[in-house]
């Protein structure tokens, strides 16, 4: 018999406090970044990803380090901060 190839990610969980979990800012949504740059990466280059609840950016920031237009709404201005902070800190690494 042939093995179907899974359709599941396997990520750790990014939460603060955890053992080597330096991405952590504190949300408590938050997702993995090397995660969503590999769905990022299935999407069309030319395609503007829109994170309509963007907590701390992290789909931004996995947008702009694969070179990608992106739109991000948040309401909770401590998360805006921490967000605009993430993605300038990108800004340096590049």
């Amino acid at each position: 018999p042939t093995k179907r190839a899974s359709r599941v990610f396997s990520y750790p969980v990014v939460y603060p406090g955890l053992t080597g979990c330096m991405e952590a800012t504190g949300h408590p949504t938050q997702k993995n970044q090397k995660l969503l740059k590999r769905i990022i990466s299935i999407v069309d280059e030319s395609d503007i990803m829109l994170d309509p609840f963007a907590g701390s950016c992290t789909t931004l920031v996995a947008a702009k380090q694969l070179g990608r237009l992106f739109i991000g709404v948040e309401i909770n201005p401590d998360y805006c901060k921490i967000g605009v902070d993430r993605l300038r800190q990108e800004e340096l690494a590049l």
